[in-house]
Order: structure tokens, then C-alpha cells, then sequence
């Protein structure tokens, strides 16, 4: 790496200067830097946190994500990672910008110190060691053991303002057990009534100490999410299921591999289920996702199986998997293919014709199909450019579109629901989720509304009205309360390269439109979408 590249980067990042660090990333030599190491093993997310850079970091979470979260805890000659760094300078909104895009605040440094330990200059004081405290308790524990009860010992936490009634124990995966809780809850038959001292109505996610109002909250609507990715199981039910033996039937036996038939290699990012990292199995190169996951049962064990039988050209295959109980690790065996829709259409800016926009759709409502024909039918709930997979063909142009992460809701963390710049991958989920926790097929439709969007114009969804997260999550109370969509250009002839391609482009806005309908019932189905697709192609 040129001398001249780092120093230009340094100092982009001295200045905070987000477009000459942008541009500077943008081309071939810039491209390299993230692989770079500077000195001291640092990566260039820890240069623009020592600098103090919050421009440039919430930019690079922005524009350059999937490459930017592969890095986020990677540490340096003394093990510090860009958190550590961060609370180093203390500085605040650095802190807030890691710890929302999933950096893990329980790592330690060559000294055995966690980032917390490090704020102000080692001092333990200032904002951000005040901010780091008043995390716990939070919203973001409850979503935890929302998502993954079995953390928790005690099944009366709920989140709302600081309660001292109670002791909690750091885990070393960044959960908090809860040792004691003195927590006055309501009973079923209570919900609804009015608190006589507080005059309000109590909904089934409050407590007589911590009331919700009828409206729609941020709370709820976290809430909402998660019960759809559970589909309404209970995990705490799961534990109950019967242990599983691979051997006791055909399919597991064929299915589950043994831990030393797979290699690990390069990790290559992280999303809501775990971390997908390319290594090898069976003498191929594959990609390997890694669920942390607290049990293996039976139930788990055939859904496994039913996601292992999916056969079908537009979804990547599922060759196998393996659970590490002595680890609590789940790993999926997957094909690997080159990069997502994201990488190439948003981070590395490649052009496509209206046309070549419309096969990638058709590819993609296919293999939708074919998953909600399935009996039962398999929900995505996570259909967004990042999840469609695909290799590059010799003129450069995709080939091979397939989904991935398909029924694998049920693994999803609390990574997922980070309201990072933009809007996460809750940019795609329908409003009735949003309100409800209700998901159909319908969901899907709307998921690949806002994916049609991102496709058409090449640029996010409410990328150009996020400001703060704050703001973010008023976005998202306007699309599940007000029917707020993606604004819509008005010069549509700039995505065309001809008037044959403006009319098609014109029948395929209609179309996005009619996916992201505000009533499910009138929403297409993926059976109508692909009948209007291929005549878009004759």
C-alpha cells in the first residue's frame, strides 16, 4: 500500500472530511484499504476513531457497511478494539455509532480491560462511561432476552426507568443474567383496565409500574418484530422439547455433518442470525454461517432439515450443518458465491440496464415463489439487496441470483434490530409487522417493494431523510402509522438509457407500488408479479 493513499486517508480523517474520504475509498487503491493495516495492526475504522472522525465513521457504516462491520471488533497489537479507542478519547457519539452497528462492548484488552475501563483516558469517568452505564438496564436487554430468554433467570424483567430491585451479572457474551428482581406484575385478566392512581389503560407489555399507551411505541414495535421472526413459539417452550439424536431418522443423519468435516476460514461479515465466514467442506469452497444457540431440539432439528431440502435454482443451497454443544455454536453449510446485490449495486456502484434489473427481479420472485408454496409456506421476513447472492459472470454483469437467508428467522439477534444509518434491515419490514407482529406472505411482497425501490434507483430507501436515529425510528412509525414510502424521483428518464426502457421503467414503478400497498390484501402475490415481470421481457 502507497504511502501517499494512508497519508491522504489520515488526513481526510484529521478533518473529518466525509466526500475526499468517500471518494478516496471509492477507487481501486482506496478500495485496498480495508484490508490494510496500519500501524500498530490498526484497521482504517480505528483511524477514523482515534481521529475523532464521526462523519466519517457513520459514513463508512453507511456506504461501505458490510466491509465496515467485518471490522468492528477486530483489535489491534494491544487488543484494542475501535471501541476501546473510542472510549479512550471519550467520545460519545462515536461510542453510540459502534455500539448500534453491534460492537461488542465485553472484549478485552491486553490488560484484561473491557472498553468501559478505558473511558477518559482510563479514568472511568466522563460521558461516555456514563453513557456505557446507563445502558444496563435498557430496551436493548430486554430485546436480548426477547430474543433469547434462556440468558435470563428470571422471567419478570421488563425494560422502563432504572429499578434498583434487583442485581445483574455481566456474561461473557454480553447478556445479563438477572440474579434478583422484586417486580409487581399485573395479571391477564387485569389488561385493558385503568390504573386508578395513573388513569391509564394497560396494554399486555406493561406493568402497573411501567404503563403503555394505546398508541404505537418504539417498544411495541421492537416488540411486534420479534414475535413475527418467532412465528408465536415460545424458545422457553423449546428447551422443554426432547434432546435430539441426529441418528434417530434419515434426514437428520444425512444432514448433520461432524465439526471436523468443516474448515473455517476468512471471515466475511455479520448480520442479524451470526457471522458467515467462507472456509471448506467436503474437499469445496463453501460459505459457513455461525449461530450462537443456546439448544439443539428436536423441533430445531426439522427445521433444519426443511431449510437443508430446499431445492431450487434461485435459492442458495443449504449442504449441511453441525451443532458444538460443548460451544453453543450452530453452523450452516451454504454455497458460496461472489457478492450480494448490495456490494455490487450500492458499495461498488456498477451499472445495470432496465432490462438486466428486470431478469434479477424475475430471478428473485421465483425463488420467492417458491418458497411460499411450500407446505407449510417459508416467510423470508428479511428480503433486502443483502440477502440476494449472486456471481459475476465474465462481462462483469451478475449471474446466478439467488436468495439466501431464508427461514432462518427464528435465529435473528438484536444486531437486526440496530436502527443504524439507514434504517438497518428494518428499512424493508411491512408496516403490519410494524404495528402487529402479524406476517404473511403479504410481508414478502411489501419487503420486495422497498428491495424493487433500491433496484430501480440504485440508492437506499430513506437514505436522504435520515438524520439521527431518533429520526429513524420516526420514519418507521410514519410507515406503519401513516403509509410513508420511499420518496420517488421525478426525473425518471435519468435511470433510462432510451425510451424503450423509460415505458418499461414506468409498468415496473406501478408494479413496486402495488407491493408495498398499505393493505396487505392488496398486495400481488409472487404467482402475479412474475406473470407481470416476463411480459416486461418479450
Amino acid at each position: 500500500m502507497g504511502q501517499v493513499i494512508t497519508t491522504q486517508f489520515q488526513q481526510a480523517c484529521d478533518e473529518d472530511n466525509v466526500e475526499a474520504c468517500r471518494n478516496l475509498l471509492l477507487t481501486n487503491e482506496g478500495r485496498e484499504l480495508f484490508k490494510y493495516e496500519f500501524e500498530n495492526s490498526r484497521t482504517l475504522l480505528m483511524v477514523a476513531v482515534r481521529s475523532g472522525a464521526t462523519k466519517i465513521v457513520r459514513m463508512l457504516f453507511t456506504d461501505f457497511r458490510d466491509r465496515t462491520v467485518s471490522m468492528i471488533d477486530h483489535v489491534d497489537w494491544a487488543k484494542y478494539t475501535a471501541l476501546h479507542w473510542a472510549c479512550w478519547i471519550d467520545h460519545v457519539e462515536i461510542v453510540k455509532i459502534l455500539i448500534e452497528n453491534g460492537a461488542n462492548d465485553q472484549m478485552v484488552n491486553e490488560e484484561g480491560k473491557r472498553a468501559i475501563d478505558m473511558c477518559n483516558y482510563g479514568k472511568k469517568t466522563g460521558e461516555t462511561f456514563d453513557y456505557l452505564n446507563s445502558m444496563k438496564p435498557s430496551f436493548l436487554e430486554f430485546m436480548k432476552k426477547a430474543l433469547q430468554p434462556t440468558k435470563y433467570n428470571h422471567s419478570s424483567y421488563k425494560p422502563g426507568e432504572k429499578n434498583e430491585d434487583y442485581t445483574m451479572k455481566d456474561l461473557d457474551d454480553g447478556f445479563v443474567e438477572i440474579e434478583k428482581l422484586d417486580y409487581s406484575e399485573i395479571s391477564s385478566t387485569d389488561i385493558g383496565k385503568k390504573n386508578p392512581q395513573q388513569g391509564v389503560a394497560l396494554s399486555s407489555f406493561g406493568t402497573q409500574q411501567h404503563p403503555m399507551f394505546s398508541t404505537l411505541t418504539k417498544q411495541q414495535m421492537f416488540r411486534n418484530i420479534t414475535q413475527s421472526f418467532r412465528g408465536g413459539e415460545s424458545l422457553v417452550n423449546q428447551q422443554q422439547d426432547s434432546e435430539f439424536h441426529p441418528l434417530e431418522n434419515l434426514s437428520s443423519r444425512l444432514r448433520c455433518t461432524s465439526l471436523d468435516s468443516i474448515e473455517l476460514g476468512n471471515f466475511v461479515g455479520k448480520g442479524g442470525e451470526g457471522r458467515v465466514y467462507s472456509g471448506r467442506w467436503k474437499k469445496s469452497q463453501v460459505a459457513i454461517k455461525v449461530i450462537s444457540h443456546p439448544y439443539m431440539t428436536r423441533t430445531l432439528a426439522n427445521h433444519l432439515d426443511l431449510i437443508m431440502n430446499i431445492s431450487n435454482s434461485y435459492c442458495i443451497p443449504h449442504h449441511a450443518y453441525a451443532y458444538d454443544s460443548e460451544n453453543s455454536k450452530l453452523y450452516i453449510v451454504m454455497e458460496k458465491m461472489d457478492c450480494s446485490l448490495w456490494e455490487f449495486l450500492i458499495e461498488n456502484k456498477k451499472h445495470l440496464s432496465v432490462r438486466e434489473k428486470v431478469e434479477i427481479l424475475l430471478c428473485i420472485s421465483k425463488g420467492m415463489f417458491y418458497l411460499h408454496d411450500m407446505k407449510p409456506p417459508i416467510l423470508h421476513l428479511d428480503l433486502k439487496l443483502e440477502n440476494i447472492l449472486m456471481n459475476i459472470g465474465q462481462n462483469g454483469k451478475p449471474s446466478h441470483v439467488k436468495l439466501t437467508d431464508f427461514g432462518l428467522a427464528q435465529f435473528k439477534t438484536t444486531d437486526l434490530l440496530v436502527l443504524d444509518c439507514p434504517l438497518g434491515t428494518l428499512r424493508a419490514i411491512s408496516p403490519e409487522i410494524l404495528r402487529s407482529g402479524e406476517c404473511s406472505e403479504k410481508c414478502d411482497v411489501y419487503s420486495f417493494g422497498i428491495l424493487m425501490y433500491e433496484l430501480l434507483f440504485s440508492k437506499v430507501a430513506y437514505v436522504e431523510e435520515e438524520d439521527t436515529n431518533d429520526g429513524n425510528e420516526m420514519i418507521l412509525m410514519a410507515v406503519a402509522n401513516q403509509n410513508k414510502r420511499p420518496t420517488i424521483p421525478l426525473v425518471r428518464d435519468l435511470y433510462c438509457d432510451n425510451e424503450q426502457e423509460l415505458s418499461i421503467f414506468d409498468k415496473l414503478l406501478r408494479l413496486m407500488q402495488d407491493c408495498w400497498a398499505g393493505s396487505a390484501s392488496e398486495r400481488p402475490n409472487f404467482d402475479n408479479i412474475i406473470s407481470t415481470l416476463e411480459k416486461l421481457l418479450l
